[in-house]
């Protein structure tokens, strides 16, 4: 019974010195290659153009976009569209270095929402401002989103797209994009009673 018992054990150990890290290579090389993937997505897709725009005693210009990585979205302000913006705005907000700036064109968009700023420009304006100072080489459709890095380099455009997948890969982009937060070093407690 022992010698059974003794080569169960024998097998168990062997199993998770061989298996546990096989298993734990391919699931960690899976993430840093899924990493490197969109790291290719995201790289730099030129400087946007200066710009200075103003409406509604709203005013927008490229120095909004320094030092924050910024979701530009231009939107209808449909129930889908204004889910996106919110959506971004609860897993984003808190962070100093995100903001949301949203360019609505027709029915406009009345949320009040962390680090987001909206300005309401025409279709034409809206159209004009995206082939100007961001791309001529993407048609231009409603929602469309451009993802600026803290440089003010474009990272990526979407345009055309439907809105809830969407969504989701904007939420993964910017949290590649933004800037990792530095945690304090960590405090002993022995070294804390003796103080």
């Amino acid at each position: 019974m022992t010698k059974s018992i003794s080569k169960i054990t024998i097998l168990v150990a062997l199993g998770l010195l061989l298996v546990a890290p096989i298993v734990s290579y391919f699931y960690l090389n899976s993430g840093y290659n899924y990493r490197l993937e969109t790291l290719k997505l995201l790289s730099d897709k030129g400087k946007v153009a200066p710009f200075n725009v103003v409406s509604d005693s709203t005013t927008f210009s490229d120095d909004d976009l320094r030092s924050k990585v910024t979701a530009l979205a231009f939107m209808r302000g449909t129930d889908e569209e204004v889910s996106t913006i919110q959506r971004l705005s609860e897993q984003f907000g808190e962070r100093e270095e995100f903001q949301v700036l949203v360019m609505t064109v027709e029915n406009g968009f009345n949320e009040e929402l962390r680090n987001v700023r909206v300005m309401s420009m025409t279709q034409n304006a809206a159209k004009q401002f995206f082939h100007t100072h961001l791309t001529d080489t993407i048609e231009f459709s409603t929602p469309s989103f451009a993802l600026i890095d803290t440089a003010g380099h474009i990272r990526r455009l979407y345009s055309g797209e439907p809105v809830q997948p969407l969504s989701r890969k904007l939420v993964e982009h910017i949290a590649t994009v933004l800037p990792r937060t530095r945690k304090s070093d960590i405090i002993h407690k022995d070294l804390i009673d003796e103080e």
